[in-house]
């Protein structure tokens, strides 16, 4: 557990036998075990175990936006011609039709745009007394909890 106290971040550490293992400070030292006999883990829980790994790029809805938002409006009408749907993802039919939508409708544009590029910073303001009931409470962040 780390606390914060009097403006430094301390380490309490819970069993003896971890305190010989650590510096004053809280970190590791230099060539330290925490688990010697390597109990626990995936070792003893293998049902956890991703044996299919990350999913591969070509199964990714992301993946696909982002590749046919990069390509020029020449490979991209090519695109279709070129692939069966039999050989094609999921993802990649989706993603395909959606930036097809997106080059004549502005709301899909906005949608695809906001999920490939990151949604643009928007600020509001304001005013009257339209929202009642609400208190603001401001904390120091440097007071011990």
């Amino acid at each position: 557990m780390i606390r914060k106290k009097g403006g430094k971040m301390e380490q309490n550490n819970p069993t003896s036998n971890q305190d010989s293992l650590r510096n004053p400070d809280g970190t590791l030292k230099q060539g330290a075990v925490l688990n010697p006999e390597g109990k626990g883990g995936l070792q003893e829980r293998p049902e956890d175990i991703n044996r299919d790994g990350r999913p591969k790029n070509e199964q990714r809805f992301g993946y696909w936006l982002q590749f046919f938002k990069n390509l020029t409006s020449k490979e991209f009408k090519e695109y279709a011609l070129t692939r069966s749907e039999d050989e094609m993802y999921v993802a990649e039919i989706i993603a395909y039709e959606r930036v097809k939508a997106s080059r004549k409708d502005l709301g899909e544009y906005k949608d695809l745009a906001d999920r490939t590029e990151g949604r643009a910073l928007q600020t509001m303001k304001h005013e009257g007394d339209l929202i009642t009931g609400i208190k603001v409470e401001i904390v120091n962040g440097t007071d011990e909890v």
